[in-house]
């Protein structure tokens, strides 16, 4: 059993809330999500970079609280003055949080997320880059906004956790144009025994809104998060980065690492493709 698991373990925590308990968090989560909302419209606009900070450190942990979520983080960032980027697997729309109580970085989140009520308005204001995760030229737009600490999810989805998917190099450019260290992030969602949480993997056609619901039944969430040795980009390619980097989180995890996806040239589609067969000769007289 795992240090965390053990002192979940320890906790003696119920696997499930009551009903009374649940709709009293859910009462909670909404109202945390309301005044988050509120102050991200009203306060952010007048506040500097150090403010903005220290409000998203508190809005992260006052929802990790109410969701009754209990953290371990392993291992330490490294002391450089180097530029950073955080690159983590991606369950749960909590991992953001989750990174949240490591380093204040710039999220790079889908486009559809700014949509969403609420959520969509705090994220924008607390600095997201949006991204269209079907345009490769939109990567390149947000690679050139990128700031000196960055932090995404190169999946550019979720998954449940007992995999970990193909990561997308694009966004790595960044790391390498500005020379700097990237961080690789393991995050594993779990019960007090250990295993898996399926429960907080935000996948499929869930909503927010019964994701939350679904997290609520658990008395207690757990979450390990473990900071990989870093790797630095300088000198790198982009594909050659993002597998080391996904080979090194699927290590910790104990998971299953996945040879390179080969690159997709569109030309080889008409290079390889086999030639049309001649139509066969007509025996019908030529007519002068």
């Amino acid at each position: 059993m795992s240090s965390a698991a053990a002192h979940a373990h320890l906790d003696g925590a119920q696997p499930f809330t009551s009903i009374p308990v649940r709709a009293w968090r859910v009462i909670h989560v909404i109202f945390q999500i309301i005044v988050v909302w509120l102050g991200a419209i009203l306060l952010m606009p007048w506040i500097g970079r150090a403010g903005r900070r220290r409000m998203n450190s508190s809005f992260t942990r006052r929802m990790l609280r109410a969701l009754g979520v209990r953290v371990w983080v392993r291992g330490r960032l490294p002391d450089s003055p180097r530029p950073m980027v955080l690159v983590a697997n991606h369950v749960s729309w909590l991992d953001p949080h989750l990174l949240n109580l490591i380093c204040g970085a710039r999220f790079v989140a889908k486009d559809e997320v700014a949509s969403y009520p609420l959520i969509g308005t705090i994220v924008r204001q607390f600095g997201a880059i949006f991204i269209r995760r079907d345009n490769i030229r939109d990567a390149y737009r947000v690679k050139r906004k990128a700031a000196e600490h960055l932090a995404f999810f190169p999946e550019a989805t979720t998954t449940n956790g007992a995999r970990v998917d193909y990561f997308y190099p694009a966004l790595f450019q960044a790391a390498i144009d500005a020379r700097a260290t990237v961080q690789p992030i393991a995050i594993r969602w779990h019960h007090a025994d250990g295993h898996l949480n399926l429960d907080a993997a935000f996948i499929d056609d869930m909503t927010l809104v019964g994701s939350i619901l679904l997290l609520l039944k658990h008395a207690r969430l757990y979450a390990q998060v473990t900071l990989c040795e870093p790797l630095e980009a300088a000198g790198a390619s982009r594909r050659a980065l993002a597998h080391r980097t996904r080979a090194a989180i699927a290590k910790q995890l104990g998971l299953e690492t996945l040879p390179p996806r080969r690159r997709h040239r569109p030309w080889a589609d008409f290079t390889n493709r086999p030639r049309d067969p001649e139509p066969p000769a007509s025996r019908a007289p030529v007519r002068c």
